[in-house]
């Protein structure tokens, strides 16, 4: 794997409610760009993110799990680095969503087509509120037998408004469904059922082009709502082209003014490239966020910051942790500013304590392999795995030792709190009651002997309370 730029790296949480089909959607999506060389289904046990042995028993997801897809999309030669955060919908673990979803720039909350909108749906909607990320619906299960689109946006439009806006039409209902009108492009994407995700684009038929042309106005509308450029241009021309639709959409969408709703059949292996698509080309990259940083408690002290930039000082959040009987503890963290080097020895403010760092690895699924960079992991939002030391633990900060001396000598004498167990360099997205906004994000686990060979990661007895620290 090739080592990516900023903006060709995409960082995405799959949320939504329990049984939506969300990690089985991870699984047509690897598929569908070759990651796996079959399509994994949670119900034989062979899901990419569900790996764990009380996951496969039970059939649902119960731990976040991580997987990167490498997609380049129709007319653009250079592949994007999506990297999939597949996150439980269960009530039962809703904190381990929460508190893994803030290493997302973006979310696709995943809707069954049946059911509508449900209560965890409205759940992971605040998250994401909070959190300050964009979104998309994708609604799953077309391929079932009551599912219902029309049925489907009234649900999302009685609870979420007007601003769930249509950017595809299903072609077929419930068993026949086989693909999807694309209202940007106004094609045909076709699907085989069962196949490899990729479609083959046509005109669309007939009798779907009226509800086509009258769903593609609408969208034109609601994305030329708000942009005064875009709204002279509508007037004009009485649309849009789609050299321009695209951008404003996709302006659209990072202003969370449009939330669009896209379709999907996981287990047919239907929109699967549709989905990746849209992806690499509306949601952000980690460079689109605005700086990351923290005021100290009541005010005081300096303000920390950092933009998603190589020349600027390493800064890491860790946002879980669990533990492997074999690997030892698995940290993962998102590096937010600067280059993380092997063997580099880097602060824990939290604990006071060093951090020693070696054999940057990848994890796909339960896979850790040699990262994309060979020596080093940048603040450009990848997806790069270590391996850790017992010190860091979940909503630790992490930075140089070099940036944590100059932040002790500039505070001599000052704040108590702006000096030892810190707050250091608060990683959190932005917060009503902390002003804090988010940057862009590198998860990762951290690993302090192991070798370079690929691993498997396994659930141990004390991984359950490693995870305590998330809730």
């Amino acid at each position: 794997m090739k080592a990516y730029a900023t903006k060709d790296i995409r960082n995405v949480g799959i949320v939504g409610h329990g049984g939506t089909g969300k990690t089985q959607l991870v699984s047509s999506l690897l598929f569908t760009v070759g990651a796996t060389q079959r399509l994994g289904k949670v119900a034989e046990g062979s899901s990419t993110t569900d790996w764990d042995e009380e996951e496969i028993g039970r059939k649902m997801s119960i731990q976040t799990g991580l997987a990167y897809a490498e997609w380049a999309p129709p007319g653009r030669g250079d592949k994007v680095k999506i990297n999939l955060i597949d996150l439980p919908g269960s009530i039962t673990f809703i904190n381990e969503t929460k508190a893994s979803l803030v290493a997302a720039d973006a979310a696709l909350i995943v809707i069954d087509a049946h059911s509508g909108a449900q209560v965890t749906t409205e759940r992971v909607w605040d998250y994401c509120t909070e959190f300050d990320i964009p979104r998309a619906f994708v609604l799953n299960w077309m391929d079932r037998e009551l599912s219902s689109f029309r049925r489907s946006m009234e649900s999302l439009h009685d609870v979420f408004g007007r601003s769930a806006v249509a950017v595809q039409l299903p072609i077929g209902e419930e068993k026949d469904f086989h693909g999807v009108v694309d209202l940007v492009a106004m094609k045909a994407n076709l699907y085989k059922p069962g196949g490899d995700g990729k479609p083959s684009i046509e005109e669309i038929p007939a009798d779907l082009a009226a509800a086509a042309q009258e769903a593609h106005e609408k969208l034109v509308e609601m994305v030329a709502e708000g942009d005064d450029a875009l709204m002279e241009e509508f007037f004009e021309k009485g649309t849009l082209p789609v050299e321009d639709l695209v951008p404003g959409l996709r302006r659209a969408a990072l202003e969370k003014r449009i939330v669009p709703v896209l379709m999907t059949s996981a287990l047919l292996n239907i929109g699967s490239a549709s989905l990746l698509s849209f992806v690499a080309d509306v949601f952000p990259h980690p460079g689109e966020r605005v700086a990351a940083g923290t005021t100290q408690a009541g005010g005081k002290g300096d303000r920390a910051e950092r933009k998603v930039d190589d020349a600027q000082p390493l800064s890491l959040f860790v946002f879980k942790t669990l533990a492997d009987p074999f690997a030892g503890r698995i940290t993962y963290y998102k590096v937010m500013s600067g280059v993380l080097k092997n063997d580099a020895t880097l602060t824990n403010l939290n604990h006071s304590a060093p951090e020693r760092f070696q054999h940057i690895q990848v994890v796909q699924g339960k896979q850790l392999s040699g990262n994309n960079h060979g020596r080093d992991a940048r603040g450009q939002g990848g997806h790069d795995f270590l391996q850790a030391r017992a010190h860091s633990r979940a909503i630790d900060h992490i930075c140089d030792r070099a940036e944590d001396a100059r932040r002790r000598r500039s505070h001599r004498g000052g704040h108590p709190q702006n000096s030892g167990r810190g707050r250091g360099l608060a990683l959190f997205p932005r917060r009503a009651d902390q002003g804090i906004s988010p940057g862009g994000l590198r998860p990762a686990a951290y690993r302090s002997s192991c070798g370079e060979a690929p691993q498997t990661l396994s659930r141990g007895p004390d991984a359950q309370a490693a995870e305590g620290a998330l809730s």
